[in-house]
């Protein structure tokens, strides 16, 4: 069984949405409706999901609490045969604990409403979303999958204690990479791991009471 000194499986990051579609996409003058399949990894979770839209000033969360089900319809936008302006959008998963997962694949429809018609109410729900961001412990890295070099970045909230760890699917830390106290802010630092065996490992970072995982994937 798979075990991370007993984490919660909330607490890893989500794989994207699958499969994501516009079921409706030729019907004119109806509402964009959107199916979609649930992540992959990790199994035994309960994902909820947020729907981003583009009408072409960049994506913008466009629902309000989060979606518990894999169906949604934007009742803010119609489709318009020929429309002049186009709406995409795309799907993002989250467990209970976890960092929202990357974008699922793109879908898109054509519409007559354009971006500044609800610029002002998208406008606060990304700056809310920012805010949040700024205030919370978060892990990422980049590119993902890699081989060798990858560039791991954290945000910590506030000053304090950190321990930034790498375990395999046994759940066997492999490497500290940071134990150490550190201001407040992002830090970021490429990570070689030339001499690792290619497959799937997890970084932690723990700050205080706080956790974050991440699941790294080492193509060889």
């Amino acid at each position: 069984m798979f075990n991370i000194e007993n984490p919660n499986r909330e607490a890893f990051q989500p794989t994207p949405p699958r499969n994501f579609t516009c079921t409706n996409v030729w019907n004119v003058g109806q509402h964009p409706y959107f199916t979609w399949s649930a992540p992959s990894d990790p199994s035994g979770v309960t994902f909820s999901y947020n729907i981003y839209r583009n009408l072409g000033a960049g994506y913008s969360k466009i629902n309000g609490a989060p979606i518990t089900n894999t169906s949604y319809a934007d009742t803010e936008i119609e489709i318009v045969k020929n429309g002049a302006n186009a709406a995409i959008y795309y799907a993002a998963a989250t467990g209970s604990q976890s960092p929202e997962s990357e974008p699922s694949n793109t879908a898109g429809i054509q519409t007559n409403i354009a971006e500044k018609s609800i610029l002002p109410e998208e406008s606060v729900s990304e700056n809310s979303r920012e805010n949040q961001q700024r205030h919370s412990l978060q892990l990422s890295n980049y590119p993902n999958p890699f081989n060798p070099v990858t560039r791991i970045t954290y945000f910590l909230p506030d000053e304090g204690p950190i321990r930034l760890s790498v375990f395999n699917l046994k759940g066997q830390r492999i490497e500290e990479l940071v134990h150490a106290r550190e201001r407040a802010g992002q830090h970021s630092f490429e990570w070689n791991v030339a001499g690792l065996p290619g497959g799937v490992y997890f970084h932690r970072i723990q700050a205080g009471k706080f956790t974050a995982t991440n699941k790294l994937l080492l193509l060889k």
